[in-house]
């Protein structure tokens, strides 16, 4: 063997402690501690009005390049206006969904969105599951 043929571990010495490194650090990460992580602070409360929703969710729709409905909004506040939630986290909100009751037996669940930097940290379970409620 040549000298450059032998020496291709070197170059994986320094990636292999890298990902030790990063191992310790998401195992670290996901360390259950109470209170620690965003799910567990996450406030979600119902929305104090129907301009509340539809300034959060259309700026964020609109983003995604998702629409919709342009007046979907506020149909469903006029069936049930206690049926849209924010998520709070920090002071801001960073989630919302809807979770319309039409009668005892008929209801629709939508509109779930969370911030692009706050997504799989558990937040759309938790609005999804309020929603349920």
């Amino acid at each position: 063997m040549d000298n450059s043929s032998s020496a291709w571990w070197r170059m994986i010495v320094p990636s292999v402690a890298s990902i030790a490194s990063l191992a310790l650090t998401w195992k670290i990460m996901r360390t259950k501690r109470p209170g620690s992580r965003p799910s567990e602070r996450l406030v979600v409360r119902p929305a104090a009005n129907l301009s509340e929703v539809a300034d959060f969710h259309a700026s964020l729709a609109k983003a995604e390049h998702w629409n919709p409905g342009l007046c979907d909004h506020e149909a469903f506040w006029a069936i049930d206006p206690t049926g849209f939630l924010l998520g709070e986290l920090d002071g801001g909100v960073v989630a919302c969904i809807s979770g319309v009751r039409y009668n005892e037996a008929y209801g629709f669940i939508g509109y779930l969105i969370v911030l692009p930097q706050y997504r799989r940290l558990g937040l759309g379970r938790k609005m999804w599951q309020a929603g349920e409620s």
